[in-house]
């Protein structure tokens, strides 16, 4: 929850509107912590708001993505 509210503040403070992070654990059948946190923005255009997350099976659509700027 305190992953989840930092990233929420973070978020918003860069103009992302992170209306609700959706928790995903992932670590159930490892000994170890495995957690996926999804933040949902009111005003997504892919992963509309409301609607349950899809992950496109297309490779291409990941080769656009680049690693967020915490600067």
């Amino acid at each position: 929850m305190i992953a989840g509210e930092a990233m929420k503040t973070a978020l918003n403070k860069r103009g992302v509107d992170i209306e609700r992070i959706n928790y995903q654990e992932n670590g159930n059948w490892l000994p170890q912590f495995h957690l996926h946190l999804y933040g949902r923005a009111r005003s997504s255009k892919i992963q509309e708001y409301g609607w349950a997350l899809h992950f496109p099976k297309d490779p291409s659509f990941y080769e656009k993505n680049e690693p967020f700027d915490y600067s």
